[in-house]
């Protein structure tokens, strides 16, 4: 899981590991850079899934954008080659409307990051939440 050490990656990791399954959770810490595409590989090996709950600390979409285009890149491809079955994308709820993301530009991230995985060879779920 990308993300797991994070408020919301932690949480559900931990919903994810009570529920029987086993979770990898990948970060920088553990040698996992979903940006720069090092370790996911490794990190993917013999996964079934990945979840996706990356987040970067940022309000402008002049981060955000390439933050999450990177990043869901790297993760798509990482997985195709790896043949997981899934990517589970935790989003935000509107991330991916003009109407929405037009006002919050964290969101015009997120809806890149929706997009990619949208049009990526493994199949993917968006999961969009609100607080």
């Amino acid at each position: 899981m990308l993300g797991a050490s994070g408020n919301f990656g932690t949480n559900v990791a931990d919903v994810i590991e009570q529920r029987g399954h086993t979770v990898v959770r990948a970060s920088r810490s553990t040698g996992v850079d979903a940006v720069a595409g090092k370790g996911l590989a490794r990190a993917f090996e013999g996964a079934d899934a990945v979840v996706d709950a990356l987040h970067i600390n940022t309000f402008g979409a002049r981060k955000s954008v390439p933050f999450f285009t990177a990043a869901a890149g790297n993760v798509a491809s990482a997985a195709h080659e790896q043949g997981v079955s899934r990517i589970v994308c935790l989003s935000i709820a509107g991330a991916a409307d003009p109407r929405v993301n037009g006002g919050f530009d964290y969101y015009k991230g997120k809806a890149v990051q929706e997009s990619i995985y949208q049009q990526a060879p493994v199949p993917s779920t968006t999961v969009r939440s609100t607080q």
